[in-house]
């Protein structure tokens, strides 16, 4: 699970365990880079509002395909009154039936 908070997009939830920062980092990264310069997101009307869905996203450099859900987390002290976030689950790069 990443979440946008005062740092940046991080990596909240890792599982398992022994995943390297730097790989858990780059998958915060590019989740929450590409829900926030969505048009839905850049749309939306209040938090949390129009913001439920999913994507299918490479991660050739970890050789995985990552399952995104991308949601809000309200939060009335949030910038824009919500966290972004995912939850991702990756799947090997050649696995192709998921």
């Amino acid at each position: 699970m990443s979440v946008f908070d005062d740092r940046g997009p991080v990596p909240k939830i890792v599982w398992p365990q022994d995943l390297e920062e730097k790989a858990g980092l780059l998958i915060a990264m590019k989740t929450i880079s590409l829900l926030m310069g969505d048009s839905v997101y850049q749309e939306s009307q209040g938090p949390g509002i129009g913001i439920n869905y999913f994507g299918i996203l490479p991660f050739p450099d970890l050789k995985f395909n990552g399952l995104t859900y991308f949601f809000l987390i309200p939060d009335e002290e949030a910038r824009g009154q919500a966290y972004a976030s995912t939850v991702t689950i990756l799947i090997n790069e050649e696995d192709r039936v998921f």
